[in-house]
């Protein structure tokens, strides 16, 4: 870097108050003028931390031991207040709840500006800029909670924006919003950069959208630095470690690198300086390569598919069930009776297996969770857990027999420590203290918490925080559990390792799993059906592949297809005899891979 960088970390070291190792263990880093930065690594890692030293929130207001130097466009933020820091560079958080202060939109976007007494006038004029750059000057006279989460993200970007800064720092802002709406927060994100020509540090973990157009990947791990350059070449270089370093590799990229380390399990990467593909069109283009380039590869389908398909009977009226476990009947619930939330909802789950519900923001899905886990007061309809009404059921009993992870895990700590907080349940129900540390210790193992044990929930990081509040469920052995977006926060190895643990219990307890979730690459590679809810109804119910490949009701429910089923297509629109789309990797490789006979001369 040729331009003296906007930003400069130089030896950053940060150990918070309270805990016993640094959380960043020397940070260099230097980002120039208008780039695109992409931090990633596993939960934990620091990259959040980091985030925060950018603004100088860390140390100002997260105190702790703080060594080195941050300078952010000549200022040393250690002796710049955060306050002052403000129209240099903005932050936008995971929640926008967390970082609304007003009820209407014009008065959020108004409230920084107002805070460094502009004119009047200049206010309007620059609040009205950023809402058209979000796509929310219509929206300007509405009620802030009346929006879906994705315009709430745009309101807080609206925000940022309109103190003009130099530099925005996102720290996972798509983290709850449906996959329609994370793609239009990028895009928006994308068009912003461009026409403003600001610096953006992303933090982030879904990679697929963004993988091809930010300028840098940085990969940050154990709160150093290990990778750093353009997108295709670190990813390139990770692969062969990415589940050790815990992260999501763009589904594309995947692809070719299990078939490169199919045919080679000692290669590094990809084979010579190639470097993997970014994009669909790439990857499609080194898929038809190989194929053409083996004189075995001619006119062939895939394998008969393991899982259901969508022509099995099953429709938006849901499978039949064999031995049903829950049974929602007609439900009708709304939090205003003038304006129902749930319109008539039928759902009935089979005993064991792992579910997935997906659809937009505000379509239902936690409110049905809620509902049947009698967080929600009785509502016209019916719920049968086993046969049995859940209303007749005290909450002890059907506590006993159901769980939920809240969507927020914040929500759910009642303990001073982790160790309480898993121990908790076990005590109420006045289990053995040696019964009790088994399976303490256990769920320590299985969710990456050891060493834990006497820190407060509240003071691990997001990701660990969600893996204690899915522990707490799961420590009890419940014959339902419902998981309201339990992979929030969480890099690839622990979301796999969780669904390792989910699909094993399923197995070995005859569980029912029931997964809420925005993440489709999750669901296509762990559940077996998919119910698709849009505007408090349930428009599909039955096998993930027939969901996936229906691309109206994709766009009903602002769902976005993992990138394998654009590359199965595109290699069908080459001449290969793709019989259907995949919707795994694997399913993909069983075309690739397949044995075939050598064509006869």
């Amino acid at each position: 870097m040729t331009a003296e960088p906007l930003i400069e970390l130089k030896g950053v070291r940060f150990t918070p108050d309270g805990a016993s190792r640094p959380v960043l263990d020397g940070i260099d880093l230097a980002i120039g003028r208008g780039e695109w930065v992409l931090v990633m690594g596993p939960s934990g890692g620091g990259k959040t931390t980091l985030a925060l030293t950018l603004n100088g929130s860390v140390p100002h207001l997260v105190t702790g031991q703080f060594e080195g130097e941050v300078r952010v466009d000549g200022r040393v933020t250690t002796s710049t207040p955060v306050a002052a820091m403000a129209t240099t560079i903005g932050m936008v958080f995971q929640d926008p709840d967390g970082q609304i202060v007003h009820e209407t939109v014009r008065d959020e976007v108004y409230f920084g500006l107002e805070n460094l007494r502009r004119d009047r006038s200049d206010i309007m004029v620059a609040a009205e800029r950023a809402l058209r750059e979000v796509d929310m000057l219509d929206q300007r006279d509405a009620e802030v909670m009346s929006l879906s989460g994705g315009q709430k993200q745009r309101i807080s970007l609206a925000s940022v924006l309109a103190l003009d800064p130099e530099i925005i720092v996102l720290d996972e802002p798509t983290a709850n919003l449906d996959p329609q709406g994370m793609r239009d927060v990028f895009d928006v994100i994308g068009r912003i950069r461009r026409e403003r020509d600001v610096t953006i540090v992303m933090v982030e973990h879904h990679v697929d959208e963004l993988a091809d157009v930010v300028d840098r990947l940085v990969v940050v791990d154990g709160g150093r630095i290990v990778h750093d350059g353009p997108p295709a070449r670190v990813f390139t270089a990770v692969a062969p470690v990415a589940e050790r370093r815990a992260l999501w590799l763009p589904q594309v990229a995947e692809i070719v690198h299990a078939l490169d380390a199919a045919a080679d399990p000692g290669r590094n990467g990809t084979s010579g300086d190639a470097l993997l593909p970014m994009t669909v069109e790439a990857c499609v283009d080194d898929l038809d390569r190989r194929l053409r380039a083996d004189p075995r590869q001619v006119a062939r389908e895939l394998p008969e598919r393991g899982r259901a398909t969508a022509g099995d009977g099953d429709s938006a009226a849901g499978p039949r069930a064999v031995d049903p476990i829950l049974e929602v009947r007609s439900l009708v619930y709304g939090y205003d009776p003038a304006k129902p939330v749930l319109r008539g909802v039928s759902l009935t789950l089979d005993r064991g297996g792992i579910t997935a519900i997906c659809g937009p923001n505000g379509s239902g899905k936690t409110t049905l969770a809620k509902c049947i886990t009698r967080i929600n007061p009785p509502a016209p309809g019916s719920i049968f857990l086993d046969g049995q009404d859940v209303t007749r059921l005290s909450h002890a009993d059907l506590s006993a027999e159901v769980g939920y992870v809240f969507q927020n895990p914040d929500h759910q700590f009642v303990a001073d420590t982790v160790f309480d907080e898993l121990a908790y349940s076990l005590r109420v129900r006045k289990l053995e203290e040696d019964e009790i540390r088994e399976r303490v210790e256990r769920m320590l193992g299985l969710m990456d918490l050891r060493g834990r044990e006497e820190e407060s929930p509240f003071g691990l990081s997001v990701g660990e925080r969600r893996r204690l509040s899915v522990a707490t469920m799961l420590i009890l052995g419940q014959k339902l559990l419902v998981l309201d977006e339990p992979t929030i926060g969480q890099d690839l190895a622990r979301s796999e390792a969780l669904f390792g643990i989910l699909d094993e219990l399923t197995r070995e307890l005859n569980s029912t799993m029931v997964f809420i979730t925005h993440d489709m690459r999750l669901v296509a590679d762990w559940c077996r059906r998919t119910v698709v809810m849009a505007d408090g109804v349930v428009e599909y119910d039955g096998p993930t592949s027939g969901a996936f490949v229906d691309a109206d009701l994709l766009a009903r429910a602002h769902l976005i297809a993992p990138p394998v089923i654009d590359v199965s297509r595109g290699l069908r629109a080459r001449g290969h005899d793709v019989s259907y789309d995949a919707i795994t990797v694997t399913e993909l490789r069983a075309f690739i891979d397949r044995p075939v006979e050598p064509v006869s001369a």
